[in-house]
């Protein structure tokens, strides 16, 4: 059974009329009961009180009264229905708003797991990346390192080249001087 056929078959037990018929009876009780005596629920009292009820009244009045009695019983029914049908509706629309907020809930738990997960991908890869640059700095500073030496000697060597050139040319002008005849 589900929770609104619960709540009808509640709302249907406690149907108004009881308690309509019970008030009726109260006030007529209240009405017709001498001080004098005690209270009576036998059948006699009450068919003498509906005598007398009778007589104080006559038969197109006793209509009118009963026709505008049961018009307005018809539509508290009808609006008794409608508040049952309200009830009914507003239960179904907690129930729905209830499994829209747990949808809610489970979509934002979602969302918020993804987001998580993105954020550690991509620290991770920020970790690998920083990791990747330091052994790349580590391996151009071991190059500059091994290329230190290499670029002293070969600027040693290109002023000995330059050097060993001067001294050639020098060589060869003077090994020229010396090889043509002093004509005089």
């Amino acid at each position: 059974m589900c929770a609104d056929d619960r709540i009808i078959a509640k709302a249907q037990m406690n149907q108004s009329w009881y308690d309509t018929h019970m008030k009726m009876k109260r006030k007529r009780n209240a009405i017709f009961i001498d001080k004098q005596t005690p209270i009576a629920t036998d059948d006699e009292n009450d068919a003498d009180d509906d005598t007398w009820l009778m007589g104080m009244s006559d038969a197109p009045d006793l209509r009118g009264r009963l026709f505008a009695t049961q018009q307005e019983l018809c539509a508290y029914h009808t609006m008794l229905d409608e508040m049952e049908e309200l009830k009914a509706a507003n239960k179904q629309l907690e129930c729905e708003a209830a499994e829209l907020l747990k949808e809610r809930s489970s979509h934002k738990q979602t969302l918020k797991k993804d987001a998580h997960n993105a954020v550690q991908s991509l620290e991770n890869e920020i970790v690998g990346l920083k990791i990747e640059l330091a052994q790349s700095r580590e391996k151009v500073d071991s190059h500059v390192a091994r290329m230190r030496p290499a670029r002293i000697k070969m600027k040693y060597l290109g002023e000995e080249v330059k050097a060993l050139r001067e001294r050639a040319d020098i060589q060869q002008i003077t090994n020229k001087r010396i090889e043509a005849p002093v004509s005089c």
